[in-house]
């Protein structure tokens, strides 16, 4: 009976250090996880950096073929004239 004592506070001991194995591990992949939302957050606003980027971008484009309609209207008149004083 004596023995059977021992034995279970043998395999307790082993449970409680397997226990604190899968604690230190938890905790491992704890830190790992927040780690990789701290990375996540940054390739967030990387994103949106990004996007109002490309947003600028799109404005400029559209700057710029408005500009483009314009000079070719301008460039319209310019051969009508030509032709007109021919």
């Amino acid at each position: 009976m004596h023995d059977e004592g021992d034995r279970n506070n043998k395999e307790g001991d082993r449970n409680n250090k397997e226990g604190d194995r899968n604690n230190k591990e938890g905790d491992r992949n704890d830190k790992e996880g927040d780690r990789n939302d701290k990375e996540g957050d940054r390739n967030d606003k990387e994103g949106d950096r990004n996007n109002k980027e490309g947003d600028r971008n799109d404005k400029e484009g559209d700057r710029n073929n408005k500009e483009g309609d314009r000079n070719d209207k301008e460039g319209d008149r310019n051969d009508r004239g030509r032709l007109n004083a021919v």
